[in-house]
């Protein structure tokens, strides 16, 4: 989570730390030898090279202190030797989507069993952010936040277009959910043809019965990361 938006009080997840010192206290007491055997593995820091689109969700400090759900989108490029680009960082939390942070510095380190650890270097001193990630394949990997300013989970995929993505909208038929926290949830079905967007979804609003609507709206051409943006004709818009 970019700290820029946190509160800049901070607090120590006790209870989640204590619960993985007991696993970890528990699984060592397992091992013949009171440790836990390292996994095998191929993976380098070379596994994590390209650009990488990254997606989490969790809770956070907002700007007065307390707790709320945030949900939050970066795209990096990763060299193969341990240092990272950060050139889109967007987030949201209890308000429009802002502008985003661009151009920051970060490092990694991957172990042979496809374990690591992502740093990204936020402006603000001694802020940076932290996620343990696990590699799936050289394309993919899943990740978890565990600052003390934020806890969540998510995932990463590289982007195998080639940048620049603009002016290309995207174009096909598309399955897509969404998730207003304490609001609302969506699954539906979008096609899109030249900025031009079709289709329908099932809705849930807190307090009121399921409905299917149909769906139109538009969509914005990607930037250079590959981010644009959409809107429906039931008054909800989206980032891309």
């Amino acid at each position: 989570m970019n700290p820029l938006t946190s509160a800049k009080y901070a607090i120590r997840l006790l209870a989640g730390l204590a619960v993985v010192a007991s696993i970890l206290l528990a699984a060592g007491c397992g091992a013949s030898n009171g440790f836990v055997k390292p996994l095998g593995g191929n993976f380098t820091n070379a596994s994590l090279t390209g650009q990488y689109v990254m997606k989490q969700t969790g809770l956070g400090l907002n700007s007065v202190g307390n707790l709320e759900p945030f949900s939050e989108t970066s795209v990096f490029t990763a060299d193969g030797n341990g240092h990272l680009t950060i050139t889109v960082d967007d987030e949201q939390q209890g308000g429009p989507v802002g502008p985003g942070l661009e151009n920051l510095a970060g490092t990694y380190g991957i172990a042979s069993d496809g374990t690591g650890l992502l740093t990204f270097d936020y402006p603000a001193p001694g802020s940076p952010s932290n996620y343990q990630i696990t590699m799936i394949d050289d394309s993919h990997f899943y990740l978890i936040e565990g600052d003390t300013y934020a806890t969540s989970s998510g995932y990463g995929v590289i982007q195998t277009a080639t940048p620049p993505f603009s002016p290309n909208t995207p174009s096909g038929t598309f399955v897509f959910k969404a998730h207003n926290s304490g609001v609302s949830s969506r699954v539906g079905v979008l096609t899109i043809t030249a900025g031009s967007v079709s289709g329908s979804e099932d809705l849930i609003v807190i307090g009121s019965a399921p409905a299917s609507l149909t769906l139109t709206g538009s969509m914005t051409a990607p930037d250079s990361n590959g981010r644009g943006s959409f809107t429906l004709n039931d008054g909800s818009s989206f980032n891309y």
